[in-house]
């Protein structure tokens, strides 16, 4: 249902704003709960976090390193309070191990902004264990290695080892996914939108390596970040073993500006129905005629714009499927609501059409695919 990519493997970091600074934490879980997926609702998820929150490149397959450079990002100097993250991390495809090292970064309404280097894991909640201070503009080297005991984490800087932490966690798992992330976190466990997101210069990853080589990441490994202040950064192709990020252009910002309306309202709906198993059946009634109101006003903004020609077909297309989903979502909300309906089932069975019509608009526009 959604039209941005979901990442599926997200534990990251918690982010706590600094001692006088306005004091709430910011937590990003680790599980996402996109609507598309039946296993959401049959057993709803410990945690929920926008899946937009992230934006970078990730590399699939076994791995036992991961590092990158980058200079710590200028907050710029009429950013609203907020807080980003840029970092490096390994998880698996198969349960919650991660584990990440990097730089958050906090704007404030009043002060200086902060850049802290943070690592976290699964093993820790992803609260962040703070690893020192450093300056925007420093050009920061991180690095991952899996030993015999755990992750060897380390961060220089041009001139000295800035921090090394041996850090005794998933000694013998097999991790399966390496990630080079900026990420808008979120602020709560359970949240439909993401923290405050600041004004903040597009960092460049550089000197990208997985595995002690230069990894191969085209297009389809690419996540948008949809940040809560509005802002839309595209990764841009891996050139050199480098990226950075964009602002999408013409159709593609047409598009992701759409798709952000469509998420926040989705969004919405994923958190409510965490909380099913304790809400009424009106309660979640509700919500799905709130969510059946989000999916028409998005049919309707698709036919009102146009689109180019490579696109307008599979636009097109999605908006029939989308009103057939309405539907069934309408015959599902006159029921007593239970998960093994056939209106329901029906909707599950349209997902894979679905992906394939949004991975088609988002190659048509140089966009990474929803999966």
């Amino acid at each position: 249902m959604r039209n941005t990519r979901a990442k599926r493997f997200i534990p990251t970091a918690i982010a706590v704003f600094a001692a006088g600074a306005t004091p709430f934490t910011l937590v990003a879980p680790s599980a996402s709960s996109a609507i598309i997926s039946s296993a959401h609702l049959v057993e709803a998820p410990t945690f929920f976090f926008p899946s937009t929150g992230f934006g970078g490149y990730s590399s699939m397959g076994k791995m036992h390193q991961i590092s990158a450079s980058w200079q710590v990002p200028r907050i710029l100097a009429n950013s609203k309070p907020g807080v980003a993250a840029t970092w490096i991390g390994a998880q698996t495809t198969y349960n919650n191990d991660f584990i990440q090292v990097g730089v958050n970064e906090f704007s404030y309404q009043f002060g200086a902004p902060n850049y802290q280097l943070f690592w976290s894991d699964t093993a820790e909640n992803f609260h962040p264990h703070l690893l020192g201070t450093v300056h925007v503009g420093e050009l920061i080297e991180a690095s991952m290695t899996q030993d015999a005991a755990g992750w060897l984490l380390r961060l220089r800087n041009k001139s000295r080892m800035i921090a090394v932490k041996q850090i005794n966690y998933s000694a013998g798992v097999s991790f399966t996914v390496g990630e080079w992330i900026q990420e808008n976190p979120a602020p709560a466990e359970v949240t439909s939108h993401d923290a405050p997101y600041p004004n903040i210069a597009n960092p460049i990853f550089q000197r990208l390596e997985i595995n002690g080589h230069a990894p191969v990441l085209r297009r389809s490994d690419g996540q948008v970040l949809i940040a809560s202040s509005g802002a839309i950064r595209v990764p841009t192709l891996v050139h050199h073993d480098s990226f950075t990020f964009k602002a999408p252009k013409g159709a593609a910002l047409q598009y992701l500006t759409d798709a952000r309306r469509l998420d926040a309202g989705v969004s919405d709906f994923d958190a409510a129905q965490v909380r099913w198993q304790t809400t009424s059946t009106q309660s979640r009634r509700n919500d799905v005629l709130d969510l059946i109101g989000i999916l028409k006003a998005n049919v309707a903004v698709f036919k009102l714009q146009s689109w180019p020609k490579a696109t307008s077909g599979s636009i097109a297309k999605l908006n029939t499927l989308t009103t057939e989903q309405i539907s069934e979502f309408q015959a599902w909300s006159k029921t007593d609501m239970k998960l093994n309906a056939t209106d329901y089932s029906k909707f599950l069975s349209s997902i894979p059409e679905h992906d394939v019509l949004v991975d088609k608009i988002r190659a048509s526009l140089d966009l990474p695919p929803l999966e």
